[in-house]
């Protein structure tokens, strides 16, 4: 999938824009959570003057990117929150 985007990027940065639809669609359809996929495909669309699809691929890549916005924010607190001391009673099979 990563080398699909890439060759996608380079492809549509070299103005092959056509050539690098099906790298990217198929990086998409490989992960359709990859926030970058999405925001090269609409590159794409862009460049080949397909407003729609590049208007309907940005707003997926953007609600893409705020939907993974709180993950580090969550994985922070998780690692702040301090662990109270764990012990077995006498009745507990240890």
């Amino acid at each position: 999938m990563e080398a699909r985007v890439a060759l996608g990027k380079a492809l549509t940065n070299l103005g092959r824009a056509g050539e690098a639809l099906q790298q990217l669609s198929d990086a998409v359809h490989l992960d359709l959570q990859n926030e970058v996929a999405h925001y090269r495909l609409a590159q794409a669309y862009r460049k080949l003057e397909r407003t729609e699809d590049a208007t309907s691929e940005m707003a997926t890549f953007r609600k893409l990117q705020d939907s993974h916005r709180p993950v580090p924010a969550l994985f922070q607190q998780v690692q702040d929150r301090t662990v109270p001391p764990q012990t077995v009673g006498p009745d507990e099979p240890q």
